[in-house]
């Protein structure tokens, strides 16, 4: 109303203050880019890597893709080299976990019977499970003062769904016939999903432990659960310690089953807490390429191409430079 004053601090809101944002950088990059693919050199092969202002590959470039993983390898301290092919470009963590709905999940007919999501939870992310088909198929799993997850309410709720019905093992084409295209390889459907900021928590900044990420990942493997680990705040860490929390997905490739094609991780990950939200760049990370590959064969990916394909083009320029992004 008009008598009231605008609140010093909005924290309905989780963006920068504009004279943070690096502009001047962002401007240099682009210009760079725009240099480099100007038509007169041979540096990209319209396949792998395309022209930033025409269709971008499926996954995005892989030039960009194999900066972010050596970014990635660098900040985590991986030893095993990460394979480009884990990396599916996005644009931003947003619209990035609508993919993953999409290309993963199937509420109808209880193919994918129930998304679970850490209470309390980022307030916004609930409309994306209801655009997915999962209204009145929401189970809140509480986040405890320590940080840490009830695991004995997630798996007494995980049995009650398998009791309600018989569970089959695998999901085949029929149970999935309305989403089912011989064009495109055949989605993995998981049985449930799970949503979670494993590393500072949105809203109660919580982080899960080494051995409680571990716990997590077995229990998504003996229930068939999809984890999205919403991973856009861990590199914004100011303890002071060299040592960051490691990415559930990276344990989830270290400790991969024998035989396994797709693992039970998805890290969901964007450059808007890094270099600004209007950018609208972020990638995905899977354990295998098989995953990775999957998520880039929705519909609107086939059509158009990775989607922010020039603004992930420039944050790979960024990351070659080492500005902005160390």
């Amino acid at each position: 109303m008009s008598h009231q004053k605008i609140a010093p601090y909005n924290f309905f809101k989780g963006h920068p203050s504009t004279n943070l944002l690096p502009t001047k950088e962002i401007l240099e990059a682009t210009q760079k880019v725009l240099s480099r693919f100007d038509g007169t050199l041979d540096n990209y092969d319209g396949f792998n890597d395309t022209h930033p202002l025409n269709y971008g590959p499926d996954l995005g470039n892989l030039e960009v893709r194999k900066l972010i993983a050596s970014w990635n390898d660098k900040n985590f301290g991986l030893t095993t080299p990460t394979d480009p092919n884990c990396i599916n470009l996005t644009s931003g963590a947003s619209y990035g976990i609508m993919n993953i709905l999409a290309q993963t999940t199937f509420p109808r007919d209880d193919i994918t019977r129930q998304a679970f999501l850490i209470s309390p939870t980022y307030f916004l992310i609930n409309a994306a499970f209801v655009d997915a088909g999962f209204s009145g198929k929401l189970s809140g799993i509480d986040e405890l003062d320590d940080g840490q997850i009830d695991f004995e309410e997630f798996e007494t709720k995980l049995k009650s769904f398998e009791s309600q019905s018989e569970v089959k093992k695998e999901i085949t084409k029929e149970d999935i016939a309305p989403i089912y295209d011989p064009y495109r390889p055949m989605k993995k459907i998981f049985r449930y999903v799970l949503y979670i900021v494993p590393t500072f928590s949105n809203p109660k900044g919580g982080s899960l432990t080494t051995e409680n990420r571990k716990k997590l990942i077995q229990l998504a493997r003996k229930y068939n659960i999809l984890i999205i680990s919403d991973d856009v705040y861990d590199l914004l860490d100011f303890r002071d310690t060299n040592k960051r929390y490691e990415r559930l997905v990276h344990l989830d490739r270290e400790s991969l089953p024998e035989g396994e094609e797709y693992g039970n991780v998805i890290s969901n990950a964007t450059f808007s807490k890094l270099l600004g939200p209007g950018l609208r760049a972020g990638y995905q990370e899977t354990a295998t390429p098989k995953l990775a590959h999957l998520l880039s064969q929705g519909g609107a990916h086939r059509s158009g191409g990775t989607p922010s394909h020039l603004n992930t083009v420039i944050v790979g320029e960024l990351l070659r430079s080492g500005k902005s992004l160390g």
